[in-house]
């Protein structure tokens, strides 16, 4: 199994400036034919009615070719033959169960024996970033389109670039601005979603110098083979 850091998930540009948006997100990508299911483990910190413990919860289904985004955390993953792991990670132990569960268990209360309906797994701590799962059905593939989008009078633009696979991540690069605002980026399935305002509210003061937002972008999406 292999990480990437390159991948950038779904963000809002705060500035400009910046030439890459970190997402933020653990960001699982599935390369086999095969199925394969997610579940989390999340620590919960003492309320005024209940004490610290951890969170239990599952299954996300990863489809063959499939992308699924989460929180940074701990994670089991498995197909129909046996866990999906990866090498080097911080694990801990947990609880999972064949059906769909949600279950909450106090710190220190986990005993020898599971609960009924439940067993013991490991999780394995994943941080923010690409997590390829290996397989031979599909790969990666990228593509870098240059944008523009400009206006006078302040307008919203809104446009999608659609690829031949499941969108996963994507990086900006030499980003050019003048009264812009409002910039996202998106993956949604096989597309990216762009979204920016441009231009001048009410009269125009500089006529001759419309508003605008250029650069290019890479697309990163898995494509089969």
């Amino acid at each position: 199994m292999a990480r990437s850091t390159v991948g950038l998930i779904g963000c809002v540009l705060i500035s400009l400036s910046p030439s890459v948006c970190a997402g933020g997100q653990a960001v699982f990508v599935n390369l086999s034919d095969e199925d394969v299911y997610l579940a989390k483990a999340v620590y919960q910190a003492a309320t005024a009615g209940q004490g610290d413990g951890w969170r239990f919860s599952g299954w996300w289904k990863i489809p063959g070719g499939g992308v699924v985004r989460q929180e940074p955390g701990f994670f089991y993953l498995n197909n129909k033959a046996s866990q999906v792991k990866w090498d080097n990670r911080e694990e801990s132990g947990g609880l999972i169960s064949g059906d769909k569960f949600d279950r909450f268990v106090p710190t220190g209360s986990i005993g020898r024996d599971p609960p009924e309906g439940y067993r013991f797994a490991t999780f394995q701590k994943m941080d923010d970033g690409i997590w390829n799962i290996s397989g031979n059905a599909y790969k990666l593939n990228k593509q870098t389109i240059p944008f523009e989008f400009k206006s006078e009078v302040q307008k919203p633009h809104d446009k999608d670039y659609t690829m031949a696979g499941t969108v996963y991540g994507f990086e900006l690069s030499g980003e050019e601005s003048k009264r812009a605002s409002k910039v996202s980026w998106e993956p949604r399935g096989d597309k990216l979603h762009a979204h920016v305002e441009t231009g001048q509210l009410g009269v125009d003061v500089y006529p001759d110098l419309p508003g605008f937002y250029r650069g290019k972008v890479t697309v990163y999406y898995v494509e089969r083979k």
